[in-house]
């Protein structure tokens, strides 16, 4: 009895426990306003404003708040990094009051900033303003089981220096992979910012047919870059290509002056030839080896015959061969044996294939004995 009175404590100070970490867990909920500031000052002046700080908890927080500078990772998204520590740093430029402060639940407070700019400042400068809830000090004198969740959100800086602003970009590389009817055109591109500030680049490619329709388009971006970066950038269209020579076009407004276009010519094609025929004659029923290799970028369906005809020229046994799906740049063997003995004699056979909408041949002598 005193084993189950026991574990019957346990289980509600557990569930105890675990409802305090989850009010605790729900307890940091906060958002700012704006959640980015695109600001163009004049090389030694000022500019200054308010973000909005949110508690939208159940709960009083207090917050911490500093800078930090941040770039793009490889993978485009933001890496953040010690205030000052990266090229293009604007974060020891900028002041804030409060640096500390406490929100009431389900209340706002603003935070007033203060972005000098020096006198020699060029192009483009960045850093994140962040907020970051911190245990009160009453909270921790408790001396109750707490299980605080603290988190932090920013703000993030884009400062230009008005008047000394390059922006410009050029695409270094621009490539399709093969369309196939089973996946997708691969799209790979290559965006260098070759300014002195952010791009953020967006638009389109178009497929144009050898009519100069366009047969089918992909929206490309965004691309986000800061100056001396190099993006690469992947996608996909989706669409079927039949056979023939497209034009791919890609075209970014990047706010420059005039689009980024590059372009490149796409080749499809199901081309493919015969390999191999060979022919085993262990028995008086032959088996036949036929190897078919995809030259194109299109997936294409083989489906054809075998005619062995005697030393007469007649055609005593068709064998029909299974239909094959062969991928691009790929080859694969279709097998098939005679359904009857055949007599003592010479033979030839005869391998017709259809192929992409091209018929290929391929013959070979045997005999039987």
């Amino acid at each position: 009895m005193r084993l189950r009175y026991g574990i019957f404590v346990l289980m509600i100070m557990f569930l105890g426990i675990n409802f305090l970490a989850a009010k605790e867990a729900s307890a940091f909920s906060i958002n700012v306003s704006p959640p980015s500031l695109r600001i163009s000052a004049p090389p030694g002046e000022t500019k200054s404003g308010t973000i909005t700080v949110e508690n939208k908890s159940d709960g009083p927080m207090d917050i911490r708040v500093y800078t930090e500078d941040w770039v793009y990772a490889p993978d485009g998204s933001k890496q953040f990094l010690q205030a000052g520590t990266t090229p293009l740093s604007c974060a020891k430029w900028i002041t804030t009051h409060p640096q500390k402060l406490h929100i009431e639940a389900n209340s706002k407070a603003g935070v007033q900033y203060v972005i000098s700019v020096p006198p020699d400042a060029l192009g483009g400068h960045y850093a994140v303003i962040f907020f970051e809830s911190v245990v009160s000090e009453g909270e921790a004198s408790k001396g109750n089981v707490m299980l605080r969740f603290s988190g932090r959100i920013g703000t993030i800086v884009y400062l230009e220096a008005e008047g000394f602003v390059k922006r410009t970009g050029s695409i270094t590389s621009f490539t399709c992979g093969r369309p196939d009817q089973n996946s997708p055109l691969a799209i790979n591109i290559t965006l260098k910012n070759e300014g002195n500030t952010y791009i953020i680049a967006q638009g389109v490619i178009n497929i144009i047919d050898k009519d100069g329709n366009i047969f089918g388009k992909k929206e490309l971006g965004p691309i986000n870059t800061l100056p001396g970066d190099t993006r690469n950038y992947k996608t996909e269209w989706l669409g079927d290509l039949e056979e023939g020579t497209y034009d791919v076009i890609a075209t970014l407004d990047a706010g420059v002056d005039s689009p980024i276009v590059a372009e490149t010519v796409l080749t499809v094609t199901s081309s493919g030839t015969i390999d191999r025929l060979d022919i085993n004659t262990d028995t008086n029923q032959p088996a036949f080896n036929i190897v078919i290799n995809n030259t194109g970028n299109l997936n294409a369906k083989a489906e054809g015959k075998i005619d062995i005809s005697n030393d007469k020229g007649e055609i005593v046994q068709t064998i029909p061969l299974k239909s094959t799906l062969i991928a691009p740049n790929t080859k694969k063997e279709i097998q098939a044996k005679t359904e009857t003995a055949l007599t003592a004699g010479r033979y030839k056979a005869k391998a017709a294939i259809m192929f992409g909408g091209k018929e290929l041949t391929k013959e070979g002598e045997f005999s039987i004995r």
